[in-house]
């Protein structure tokens, strides 16, 4: 019996990633996926989808349903691109989070604050694209209050 171990070939897992042909791309490496907000896109403006977000969200205080509620609404809309839609609405695992997070209680909430606190956070700590997130929801939420 051959021992593989001891041969000069090389099993095929093992084999080298570099390809042969120069034309060919190395794969990509392993890097962490981010979201980007996109551009504010040319939308057709509905007074009428923001007038009814108005009426029905209060960013001062709202409960995670009626943030989800509020996103869902523009989204569908069309007044919001995905990416801000996916922030606002997403459900992060909630027995990671304190007992007291706004994503656990479904209390009302300050979400102004919130994100201002997730902003000023995120910069400390050099994660900027986090950042900027927080800060398109700041932009949002300040064009619901006109």
């Amino acid at each position: 019996m051959i021992d593989p171990w001891k041969t000069n070939r090389l099993h095929s897992s093992y084999r080298s990633t570099i390809p042969s042909d120069p034309m060919r791309q190395l794969p990509k490496p392993n890097i962490p996926f981010t979201l980007r907000i996109e551009e504010e896109q040319q939308r057709e403006e509905r007074p009428e989808a923001w007038e009814h977000a108005r009426r029905t969200f209060d960013p001062s205080h709202a409960s995670v349903d009626e943030l989800h509620a509020m996103s869902h609404l523009l989204y569908d809309a069309e007044q919001i691109p995905l990416s801000l839609h996916l922030v606002l609405t997403f459900r992060p695992n909630l027995q990671f989070l304190p007992s007291h997070s706004p994503f656990v209680t479904n209390e009302a909430t300050d979400w102004n604050a919130y994100f201002k606190q997730q902003a000023i956070q995120h910069r400390q700590h050099g994660q900027f694209a986090e950042a900027e997130k927080a800060e398109h929801v700041l932009a949002l939420f300040q064009k619901l209050a006109r």
